[in-house]
């Protein structure tokens, strides 16, 4: 694991300082984390998978298999009714 700043020069490379432990480390060694702070290896947290939004599939607009239009109500409680709701004639 990377250590701390050990006062050598190396090319191309600066200094940084850990948001978190507040430490000098080299930029080569810093990782940004998710929510933009600057992290020295010991610090650095991924961001956890619940932080994630979900998955949200839209499906109202997919066709339904077997689809049928609703059928007539139909009452029990008495004949005419059920000729009435059926559109036969009642030809008493």
């Amino acid at each position: 694991m990377a250590h701390p700043v050990q006062d050598k020069y190396i090319p191309g490379v600066h200094l940084v300082v850990c948001d978190y432990c507040r430490l000098k480390w080299y930029s080569k060694d810093m990782k940004k984390t998710w929510d933009g702070f600057m992290s020295c290896p010991r610090d650095y947290d991924p961001k956890h998978i619940a932080l994630e939004p979900m998955k949200v599939y839209n499906n109202e607009l997919a066709p339904i298999p077997d689809a049928r239009a609703e059928p007539p109500d139909l009452f029990v409680s008495s004949p005419t009714a059920n000729k009435i709701a059926l559109g036969i004639p009642d030809l008493s």
